[in-house]
């Protein structure tokens, strides 16, 4: 099984960071489920980054997310975490 609402953080960030209503912007959300094993990942540009009042620092949300995989499903997932200052990547892999 899957954690309930462990996922939305990545996607709340995604539009919190990456959404602009003046420029293009866009996420990339993909989800696939098996037996055996969750693929995730969420990649978004980098719009607000710097901008006053919107930390450019990994926020409580996201650690907490982390913590909860971690004693959630210990030695049986892998996560990736890529910024570089233009696009911001997650990649989530469980075995279920």
């Amino acid at each position: 099984m899957i954690e309930p609402m462990l996922l939305i953080a990545f996607v709340e960030n995604a539009f919190k960071h990456g959404i602009s209503y003046i420029g293009d912007s866009g996420i990339d959300i993909f989800m696939k489920v098996t037996h055996q094993e969750l693929n995730f990942r969420v990649e978004n540009n980098i719009i607000n980054k710097g901008v006053e009042n919107i930390p450019s620092e990994t926020g409580v949300g996201l650690k907490n997310v982390l913590r909860r995989l971690e004693l959630l499903y210990p030695g049986k997932h892998e996560i990736s975490i890529n910024d570089n200052n233009q696009k911001y990547k997650v990649l989530l892999n469980i075995k279920l």
